[in-house]
């Protein structure tokens, strides 16, 4: 019959007679087995995740309401609405908070603060 690719005729005789051993071999490389390593779980910091993502959003906050002005997708601009609204609820709240001792506190009130560890 016809082939797709003429130059790859050849191969349908050694996949035919191999198929059997290429379907062991993908379930042998996909099983995992019982004594595989566990790997713990990462030890995630809310506090620092939430900082990191308030100021990526404030420093990009422009960008993105730039972007959806010349959109014609008014889903997508609906929705910035909706976030800006957000952030500048959440900036205001920040700006009026009472500075603690908290990694949280400054971290959200110093935007070039790196360290976002908590102590």
């Amino acid at each position: 019959g016809d082939h797709k690719e003429a130059y790859m005729k050849d191969m349908n005789k050694f996949v035919v007679d191999s198929m059997d051993i290429m379907k062991s071999f993908i379930n042998q490389i996909s099983t995992v087995p019982n004594e595989a390593p566990r790997t713990p779980k990462p030890q995630i910091n809310i506090e620092k995740e939430l900082a990191c993502m308030y100021r990526h959003l404030l420093r990009s906050k422009q960008d993105m309401v730039d972007y959806h002005k010349n959109s014609t997708d008014e889903n997508g601009a609906r929705c910035m609405q909706k976030m800006v609204e957000i952030m500048d609820n959440l900036e205001r709240e920040v700006k009026s908070a009472q500075p603690s001792s908290s990694s949280f506190s400054s971290s959200f009130n110093n935007e070039d603060n790196l360290d976002l560890s908590v102590n």
